[in-house]
């Protein structure tokens, strides 16, 4: 009964071993993957982080005189919202897709 056990383990084998059948996965592509995944998601996080900040002062700026600022500052915080908002929007639409 051995005999039959062997070449039933050596069929079954050479069906599951055929390329055709059985799609293999590089690690290394897969690793490069998940890095790349986590460290968009770090992007992410620190860029929803950096909007918040610019949220909350915004709402002091709102609460204090806004004249006590100067108009450069001004721009420029309003230059660094718009392109966190538009770094936001290109990570999310990466990893929509």
């Amino acid at each position: 009964m051995l005999p039959y056990k062997t070449n039933f383990f050596f069929e079954l084998k050479s069906l599951f071993s055929r390329k055709d059948l059985v799609e293999t996965i590089n690690q290394d592509d897969l690793r490069n993957q998940t890095d790349e995944t986590m460290n968009m998601n770090k992007q992410l996080c620190a860029s929803l982080k950096h909007l918040e900040f610019i949220s909350f002062f915004e709402t002091h700026i709102d609460k204090r005189n806004e004249e006590s600022y100067s108009l450069s500052f001004l721009q420029e915080l309003k230059h660094i919202k718009y392109s966190t908002q538009m770094n936001v929007i290109e990570l999310l639409n990466y990893k929509k897709n």
